[in-house]
């Protein structure tokens, strides 16, 4: 997903589909395709668009401070994203048992990283390891494992921010819940928190003036 720049006036965003190549072998091919299927659309979708980055975005540039239009922490943006997959679920988005498991499959993709990214840059895992760790937990397809830990390896420390920045937002929903008391909605929260579109969750937090 690349999204509008933070002053323009066009507000389209470009949602990326690559395909497989096809000058590329049938192994590969259906490889990519079994696990970037038709079930895993909608939490791919969701994740880029609405109500993920795509809206986190948009939001943060309809703010009148220049810090909220154009800082951002990845655990705040992955996070959000991550955390809408999981909500979304919750508010009854998939339609199909088996939408429902690519979801949860995508979860558990995303707590893997946390292991490979400590272990890749601070515990001495190999390459080949990390790739195994993802066929064999994640149910990636080996071609599609091997460009996850090539990323991995590029991008230290930005593969834990998903897993940690869905925490954060869950820890900050339940203490604006208490704050609200019978007042409380999901939507006043979402609402609440997008304002402070990438910046930081403890900051988000500060500004709401919520407990920890």
């Amino acid at each position: 997903y690349q999204s509008p720049g933070a002053y323009s006036r066009d507000r389209t965003g470009i949602f990326y589909v690559t395909t497989p190549d096809s000058e590329g072998s049938s192994e590969d091919s259906n490889g990519l395709l079994r696990y970037h299927c038709y079930y895993g659309l909608p939490t791919t979708a969701l994740h880029e668009g609405y109500p993920g980055h795509h809206l986190q975005i948009l939001t943060a540039q309809d703010q009148q401070r220049d810090v909220r239009r154009i800082i951002s922490s990845p655990v705040a943006v992955e996070g959000w994203a991550l955390y809408c997959e999981v909500m979304m679920g919750e508010e009854g988005f998939y339609r199909s048992l088996e939408e429902k498991l690519f979801q949860k499959v995508h979860l558990l993709w995303r707590a893997v990283r946390v292991i490979l990214d400590v272990g890749l840059h601070t515990r001495g895992m190999t390459f080949e390891e990390a790739v195994d760790l993802l066929v064999d937990k994640a149910y990636l397809e080996r071609p599609n494992a091997e460009a996850e830990v090539r990323r991995y390896c590029a991008y230290p420390a930005y593969q834990i921010c998903y897993a940690v920045g869905r925490r954060e937002f869950r820890s900050l929903r339940e203490a604006f819940r208490r704050a609200s008391g019978s007042d409380y909605s999901l939507s006043a929260f979402h609402s609440a928190v997008l304002e402070y579109g990438g910046l930081p969750v403890s900051l988000s937090r500060w500004g709401m003036e919520l407990d920890q």
